[in-house]
């Protein structure tokens, strides 16, 4: 089976996702969401199309919502699947609109998954749990795209209940755009490398008379922040809640496997990525018992 995958991520996690389910299919390409937007004129020569983004205040960021809107209408099979730190309920309609728009284009949306990674915000994870919870991931993409190949991939359900939530915060996108405005350097720190300037997904960043300028087009995404080499950036109204710098799970999980072992945290956050280890762990039993013993 031949997937394309579309996929914004700012600070990483949605883009290791991506390549995991990547991984998982006979021939396969991913495209980043970006400013100017990837090609889209050759989906039809795939087989199955997915569309990946990390949950921003329970919402699709707003670049992932206008590309859906400029697609091309399409009859073709497409998953979602999205990222965020914790697995709260209130994250459950995150890709109902994103869903409705692919509809409303002929797309048939056979699967919507949500996957926990560690936070690029509010607090940083733990070395340990993030390498388990990207490590689950993979697997956890690996046994959806087995499904998808198969046919057998469950209807997306949004609770009807919950649809209420990404409305609700609907600010988050014109809050992005103004807080955006308010990053700053330290120029004590900054070694102008331009890793920030070069990155930006929406070009919200640019270098004039000898300084790095922030712009009012910024998505929040935090991939400046958390991948200054100096930690020379900070975020405006939410500084206190920065997280540098990047976990770099791809080359530390380099060779190492999914093995279930409990978080070291307590409280809200290490339970929530205990029900995630062990969800997966138990889909992973399952599978086991499944294969047919020699």
């Amino acid at each position: 089976m031949k997937a394309l995958i579309f996929v914004f991520s700012g600070t990483g996690n949605t883009m290791l996702i991506a390549k995991a389910f990547a991984s998982n299919f006979s021939s396969s390409e991913v495209r980043e969401i970006k400013s100017p937007y990837p090609s889209t004129l050759d989906m039809d020569g795939f087989d199955v199309i997915g569309f990946g983004f990390p949950i921003h205040a329970f919402r699709a960021p707003e670049l992932f919502v206008s590309f859906l809107k400029n697609l091309p209408p399409l009859k073709k099979k497409a998953f979602l699947f999205e990222s965020s730190g914790e697995g709260l309920h209130l994250n459950d309609c995150a890709g109902a609109k994103s869903m409705r728009i692919l509809k409303k284009k002929g797309y048939e949306v056979i699967s919507d998954t949500h996957f926990i990674m560690p936070y690029n915000i509010i607090s940083r994870f733990p070395d340990e749990e993030a390498e388990d919870l990207y490590l689950a991931g993979k697997e956890y993409a690996r046994l959806i795209s087995s499904l998808i190949k198969e046919g057998k991939t469950k209807k997306p359900h949004h609770p009807f209940f919950l649809r209420w939530v990404p409305p609700l915060f609907w600010i988050e996108w014109p809050f992005a755009r103004i807080n955006g405005k308010h990053f700053k350097i330290d120029e004590k720190k900054c070694t102008k490398c331009l890793k920030c300037l070069h990155n930006c997904p929406v070009n919200n960043i640019v270098y004039k008379d000898g300084k790095l300028v922030f712009l009012s087009s910024c998505s929040l995404c935090l991939r400046c922040a958390m991948n200054c080499p100096t930690d020379a950036i900070s975020i405006g109204m939410l500084n206190n809640w920065k997280v540098n710098p990047s976990y770099d799970l791809e080359k530390r999980c380099e060779g190492k496997i999914f093995v279930y072992k409990k978080p070291t945290r307590s409280g809200v956050l290490g339970r929530s990525s205990d029900k995630y280890l062990r969800f997966v762990d138990g889909l992973l039993k399952a599978e086991a018992k499944e294969k047919p013993t020699e």
